[in-house]
Protein backbone atom coordinates (compact mmCIF):
# COMPACT_ATOMS: atom_id res chain seq x y z
CA UNK A 1 0.00 0.00 0.00
CA UNK A 2 1.85 3.00 -1.26
CA UNK A 3 -0.65 5.46 0.20
CA UNK A 4 0.93 5.13 3.66
CA UNK A 5 3.88 7.36 2.80
CA UNK A 6 1.46 10.09 1.75
CA UNK A 7 0.02 10.04 5.26
CA UNK A 8 3.52 10.59 6.62
CA UNK A 9 4.02 13.56 4.30
CA UNK A 10 0.65 15.03 5.32
CA UNK A 11 1.49 14.68 9.02
CA UNK A 12 4.86 16.31 8.34
CA UNK A 13 3.22 19.31 6.70
CA UNK A 14 0.43 19.65 9.28
CA UNK A 15 2.84 19.49 12.21
CA UNK A 16 5.17 21.97 10.51
CA UNK A 17 2.30 24.41 9.97
CA UNK A 18 1.06 23.89 13.53
CA UNK A 19 4.52 24.43 14.96
CA UNK A 20 4.97 27.54 12.85
CA UNK A 21 1.66 28.96 14.06
CA UNK A 22 2.53 28.27 17.68
CA UNK A 23 5.92 29.93 17.34
CA UNK A 24 4.57 32.87 15.37
CA UNK A 25 1.39 33.60 17.35
CA UNK A 26 2.20 32.68 20.97
CA UNK A 27 4.53 34.53 23.31
CA UNK A 28 6.63 31.93 25.20
CA UNK A 29 6.40 33.74 28.53
CA UNK A 30 2.60 33.87 28.44
CA UNK A 31 1.99 30.38 27.01
CA UNK A 32 -0.23 28.09 29.04
CA UNK A 33 0.53 24.49 29.82
CA UNK A 34 -1.77 23.32 27.01
CA UNK A 35 0.08 25.44 24.43
CA UNK A 36 3.42 24.11 25.64
CA UNK A 37 2.09 20.56 25.37
CA UNK A 38 0.88 21.26 21.82
CA UNK A 39 4.32 22.65 20.99
CA UNK A 40 6.10 19.50 22.16
CA UNK A 41 3.53 17.21 20.52
CA UNK A 42 4.00 19.08 17.22
CA UNK A 43 7.78 18.71 17.53
CA UNK A 44 7.40 14.99 18.28
CA UNK A 45 5.17 14.41 15.26
CA UNK A 46 7.41 16.55 13.06
CA UNK A 47 10.54 14.59 14.01
CA UNK A 48 8.74 11.25 13.70
CA UNK A 49 7.35 11.95 10.25
CA UNK A 50 10.57 13.57 8.99
CA UNK A 51 12.69 10.67 10.23
CA UNK A 52 10.26 8.18 8.69
CA UNK A 53 10.28 9.97 5.34
CA UNK A 54 14.08 10.24 5.27
CA UNK A 55 14.71 6.65 6.32
CA UNK A 56 12.08 5.38 3.88
CA UNK A 57 13.62 7.35 1.03
CA UNK A 58 17.07 5.97 1.76
CA UNK A 59 15.90 2.37 2.22
CA UNK A 60 13.60 2.48 -0.80
CA UNK A 61 16.30 3.60 -3.27
CA UNK A 62 17.60 0.07 -3.99
CA UNK A 63 14.01 -1.21 -4.23
CA UNK A 64 13.08 1.27 -6.96
CA UNK A 65 15.60 -0.18 -9.39
CA UNK A 66 14.23 -3.68 -9.03
CA UNK A 67 10.72 -4.88 -9.68
CA UNK A 68 9.59 -4.86 -6.07
CA UNK A 69 6.57 -6.64 -4.75
CA UNK A 70 4.00 -5.06 -2.49
CA UNK A 71 5.25 -7.00 0.53
CA UNK A 72 8.77 -5.61 0.10
CA UNK A 73 7.44 -2.06 0.03
CA UNK A 74 5.36 -2.67 3.15
CA UNK A 75 8.27 -4.10 5.11
CA UNK A 76 10.49 -1.16 4.16
CA UNK A 77 7.77 1.27 5.21
CA UNK A 78 7.12 -0.44 8.55
CA UNK A 79 10.84 -0.60 9.33
CA UNK A 80 11.17 3.09 8.51
CA UNK A 81 8.09 3.94 10.58
CA UNK A 82 9.44 2.15 13.65
CA UNK A 83 12.92 3.61 13.20
CA UNK A 84 11.39 7.10 12.95
CA UNK A 85 9.43 6.44 16.14
CA UNK A 86 12.63 5.37 17.90
CA UNK A 87 14.45 8.51 16.72
CA UNK A 88 11.62 10.78 17.90
CA UNK A 89 11.39 9.04 21.30
CA UNK A 90 15.13 9.37 21.86
CA UNK A 91 15.08 13.03 20.83
CA UNK A 92 12.05 13.65 23.06
CA UNK A 93 13.81 12.07 26.04
CA UNK A 94 16.90 14.19 25.40
CA UNK A 95 14.78 17.36 25.25
CA UNK A 96 12.93 16.44 28.45
CA UNK A 97 16.19 15.65 30.26
CA UNK A 98 17.67 18.99 29.17
CA UNK A 99 14.52 20.81 30.26
CA UNK A 100 14.52 19.17 33.71
CA UNK A 101 18.25 19.52 34.37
Amino acid sequence: MKWQIYGVWVSLLVSLVGLGLIVWKIEPQTASLQIKALFFIAIFILVWSAATAIIFSVKNLPMRHRASAKSVYDSVFYDSFLAGLFVSIVLGIIILIKKVI
